[in-house]
């Protein structure tokens, strides 16, 4: 199982930490692997977090729904990545999300118990709390990104981290405009509306895979 899995774990910054005996330890006796099948639920919103989790095959979806009933895509967590490590120790640790399997995936899951048992090694502790940093301020920065913003800030949000992340006014999309949506909280024909608006004063063009930014000065008061 170590062979199958070796890369994927020394991709992660926390489980690089271990050595390829320890590694092997973790797999063979200090976790378990699930398996979901495409679309099928993870964890249901309210379910309490046992375990830190480490995708191992496919990829997840985040998903929230807001006060408006509207679907919204908080995050994709892909194959190499953990989650839940800011809320296993938590005095609350329940879920305030639901996690859905995108496509078929394997999910290597870690109690609380042995990850105590991991943090007795120094590099791994050290990963471990700044793991947690790392969560918890996408998760501050999500909820500030979503707080008191119209539609169009928020696709401006997006747009202008787009920008600099791909260096180019052609922003290639790597979701579909039902994610975008459901990113945004607001229905796909929402979407539409606010883009099409956005195109005929000029500030963008687009297709089904990519956005042109067309203004570079884009703001909300556009």
């Amino acid at each position: 199982m170590l062979k199958k899995y070796h890369d994927i774990l020394n991709s992660n910054p926390l489980f690089s930490t271990l050595t390829e005996e320890e590694q092997r330890q973790l797999l063979n006796h200090y976790s378990s692997i699930t398996t979901h099948k495409k679309n099928s639920i993870v964890y249901l919103e309210k379910t309490k977090c046992r375990s830190l989790d480490l995708v191992l095959k496919g990829k997840l979806v985040v998903q929230d729904i807001n006060k408006n009933g509207n679907v919204v895509l908080l995050k994709h967590i892909s194959q190499g990545e953990t989650f839940g490590a800011n809320l296993l120790f938590a005095d609350n640790s329940y879920y305030p999300m639901t996690f859905l399997a995108k496509n078929n995936s394997a999910i290597l899951h870690v109690d609380k118990a042995n990850i105590l048992r991991l943090c007795q090694n120094k590099l791994f502790l050290q990963a471990f709390l700044a793991l947690v940093s790392e969560q918890a301020l996408f998760l501050a920065t999500r909820i500030k990104s979503f707080t008191h913003k119209s539609l169009r800030e928020l696709i401006i949000v997006f747009l202008q981290h787009e920008y600099h992340s791909q260096r180019s006014q052609v922003i290639k999309l790597s979701t579909t405009k039902k994610e975008l949506a459901e990113r945004f909280g607001v229905q796909r024909s929402s979407l539409s509306r606010e883009l099409q608006k956005m195109r005929k004063e000029g500030l963008i063009t687009y297709d089904a895979k990519t956005i042109t930014i067309l203004n570079l000065r884009l703001n909300a008061e556009n």
